[in-house]
């Protein structure tokens, strides 16, 4: 079956979908092959689902939140892994992480750890509401999509970047009741639309 990789709704609609419904919380990855005839994959990661702050066995929580943004290991880098050794893909294989929020926080944890890099290739980190600006992701290619009135990008006291491998968009916010409401709205946010594209594209596997 055809999809549309390169679209940024598409991902991110895969995404939600890691979100919530049945597969609320699990790690997503795609097979894709390009033009060029090369596989490659694309791993969703979830955001938060449970607001706790004290660990337990959900590896969405907000102690997750805590311990990754504070560049320690936590739960769900622990199952990203995982998912990535489970799916046979290889340490030169390419990489693409897409993730919203807690989702985002983890994929650019791991893309900037350097004992991760030398067992995975990541080439792209797609993120949304994610606050990540305080990691170092080298030469990794980031997209990183916000809404103006939403806070949880700034909960690490920086700002998502703009530069050469670094593009940071920045939309306007829904009309909504808080701050907060404007990150929960993201989920049905069209921020990431059919006019923008990515690179990594192909059909699935």
């Amino acid at each position: 079956m055809c999809i549309r990789d390169s679209s940024l709704s598409g991902l991110y609609e895969r995404e939600v979908a890691a979100h919530s419904g049945r597969d609320n919380g699990r790690v997503r990855v795609d097979a894709v092959r390009g033009p060029d005839g090369k596989k490659r994959y694309i791993v969703y990661v979830p955001a938060t689902t449970d607001w706790s702050v004290k660990g337990g066995r959900n590896t969405t929580d907000t102690a997750t939140n805590v311990q990754t943004m504070a560049q320690r290991e936590s739960a769900m880098r622990h199952v990203v892994r995982t998912a990535i050794k489970e799916s046979g893909i290889g340490p030169d294989d390419e990489i693409m992480f897409v993730g919203y929020s807690q989702g985002g926080i983890v994929a650019a944890s791991l893309a900037a750890d350097p004992e991760f890099r030398k067992q995975a290739n990541v080439r792209q980190v797609v993120t949304v509401g994610s606050p990540i600006g305080r990691f170092d992701v080298g030469n990794t290619k980031v997209l990183s999509i916000e809404q103006d009135r939403d806070v949880i990008p700034a909960l690490d006291g920086t700002d998502n970047p703009d530069k050469r491998n670094w593009t940071t968009i920045i939309a306007d916010s829904p009309p909504v009741d808080s701050p907060l409401g404007a990150h929960l709205s993201l989920i049905q946010s069209d921020a990431a639309d059919e006019r923008s594209s990515v690179d990594l594209g192909g059909r699935r596997i």
